[in-house]
């Protein structure tokens, strides 16, 4: 089997995540190896695990094997810099110049190893290794790994393409927080045996805004409200519903944390100088049907909003 059979094999799988994973198996059985693998980097240049096929009866380490930092593995280090593959043959070879790797990776069973770079734009992104493969096809699965980790790095663009397509399709463009799509999903897979806060929030005198200064300023409205939501909240709890409305789910252990919450909420609305009408529902296990209990939620706002235009003497 070459890289055209693998590639082609990775093709038809029907996501990047399956695709990898099926490259991995090709190749950890290709060369008769105990484990293939992918590592990733992140901004602070510590490597995680993020892929890994194992042998028949070999234990997996991936959950083990999270933010490692480079720098205290010399060899993959040294190789690294020089932008070429490591190389392990005998794991005795490394043991004085490499202790630390040496000791950890003799207590994962690794005998000899390869790894090579995984490249986008010229800097690293991680490396893609095999665990003790066969010594007779050594050098060849060296070579097929350093012609594959490009296509690996495409793919690894892929995933990450498809997940932030994902992430803007259920983000409201003008606020950044969560969409009607979001929402639709959220509510499905929400537990009602969970104790949830649902508060419902509604802008008071948009209309008003709208008409008198344009529609720019009223957008900016929505914006400052949405922001104090968000920073008490965050903005993955955050659902804009409406022109208006939003709708906060938040999953808590206290029913008193609620109330802490919607305080500091209406004290950052009066800051930044935004009139929202809050009504809120907890949810302690005892509703089971969440459109009843957004609508009570609803009510519980219409109420507050008749409450804040009386006081405020004026109506929308």
């Amino acid at each position: 089997m070459g890289i055209n059979d693998v590639v082609s094999i990775v093709l038809r799988t029907s996501t990047p995540k399956e695709g990898i994973n099926a490259l991995l198996e090709k190749v950890g059985t290709l060369f008769e190896a105990d484990r293939s693998y992918i590592f990733e980097s992140d901004h602070n240049n510590l490597y995680t695990n993020t892929y890994e096929w194992c042998k028949q009866g070999i234990e997996p380490v991936i959950d083990n094997l999270k933010d490692q930092p480079l720098e205290s593995y010399e060899t993959f280090k040294k190789a690294f810099n020089k932008h070429q593959p490591v190389i392990i043959k005998d794991m005795n070879d490394i043991k004085e110049s490499d202790p630390y790797g040496y000791t950890s990776l003799t207590k994962q069973h690794i005998d000899k190893l390869i790894a090579v770079e995984i490249q986008r734009g010229g800097k690293r992104k991680g490396f893609i290794g095999l665990d003790n493969p066969h010594m007779e096809s050594f050098d060849k699965a060296c070579h097929f790994l350093s012609t594959v980790a490009g296509f690996v790095s495409g793919m690894l663009k892929n995933r990450d393409d498809l997940n932030r397509l994902s992430i803007l399709s259920k983000r409201d463009t003008l606020t950044g927080v969560m969409n009607r799509t979001a929402f639709k999903i959220e509510l499905e897979h929400l537990d009602t045996a969970s104790q949830t806060a649902f508060i419902y929030a509604d802008i008071n005198n948009l209309k008003r805004v709208n008409d008198r200064y344009g529609h720019d300023a009223g957008d900016d409205m929505i914006r400052n409200a949405a922001e104090v939501m968000s920073d008490i909240v965050g903005s993955e709890n955050v659902y804009r519903i409406g022109g208006d409305e939003f709708l906060m789910i938040c999953v808590l252990e206290r029913r008193d944390q609620v109330d802490d919450i919607l305080k500091r909420m209406r004290k950052k609305f009066d800051t930044m100088h935004v009139s929202v009408a809050l009504g809120c529902v907890w949810n302690d296990g005892s509703w089971h049907n969440f459109e009843e209990l957004i609508k009570e939620a609803d009510r519980r706002m219409y109420i507050n909003k008749e409450y804040m235009h009386m006081l405020e003497g004026e109506e929308e």
